[in-house]
């Protein structure tokens, strides 16, 4: 769609939120999520922050250490980490220890 079109279907095509509602937001004071990690049901933005979780306890813990019991006590659910899990060890892991 081009942004000066003005057709009908153009017109009816509602355009893309520019981040996720659930997606990590910039603020003066750095950045933020803008939802508790029990209120999340984005399925990447899920992964992003629990990676960003999972990095964190990796620097603390070692990556050997880190438990699905660790991510429940950080305030995810049991059904968010059984979900999700898995998928946002391997971003934390390919993304490496210093990024997010």
């Amino acid at each position: 769609m081009h942004q000066t079109c003005s057709c009908s279907a153009c017109a009816a095509t509602p355009l893309p939120p520019i981040a996720p509602p659930e997606g990590r937001t910039a603020t003066h004071d750095g950045y933020i999520w803008p939802l508790s990690r029990p209120a999340m049901s984005d399925p990447p933005a899920i992964r992003r922050r629990m990676a960003e979780d999972v990095r964190r306890l990796i620097r603390h813990v070692g990556a050997e250490a880190v438990t699905a019991e660790d991510m429940v006590r950080l305030g995810w659910l049991s059904t968010q980490v059984k979900s999700h899990g898995a998928a946002a060890v391997r971003l934390a892991t390919e993304e490496g220890p210093h990024h997010g």
